[in-house]
C-alpha cells in the first residue's frame, strides 16, 4: 500500500520545479557536494526540498529548487567575533 501525505494523492509531487542533483545545483549557484551536505544537515526537509526516486542506496534524488531557494533566503552571512 502507498502512503499518502496531507491528503496528496500516492506518487504526485508538491508544487514547484524539481530537478535531478547536478541540475539543481546549477541553477542555486552552488556545488553539488554543498546540496548534500544542507540536506544531510537538516536544513532541507525530505518531501518538500527533496525526494528519493528509488528505494535503493544510490538511487537519485529529485530537487525542488523553489522550496529550497525560500529556505536559503533565511541563511545569514558568517559574523567575525
Amino acid at each position: 500500500m502507498l502512503k499518502t501525505y496531507k491528503g496528496e494523492k500516492p506518487n504526485s509531487l508538491p508544487s514547484g520545479s524539481w530537478f535531478n542533483t547536478k541540475e539543481a545545483a546549477e541553477r542555486l549557484q552552488i556545488h553539488y557536494k554543498t546540496l548534500l551536505k544542507l540536506m544531510y544537515d537538516g536544513y532541507l526537509e525530505p518531501k518538500s526540498h527533496f525526494i528519493r526516486v528509488g528505494s535503493g542506496v544510490r538511487s537519485p534524488y529529485l530537487w525542488n529548487i523553489d522550496q529550497i531557494m525560500l529556505r536559503m533566503a533565511y541563511f545569514a552571512a558568517p559574523t567575525r567575533s
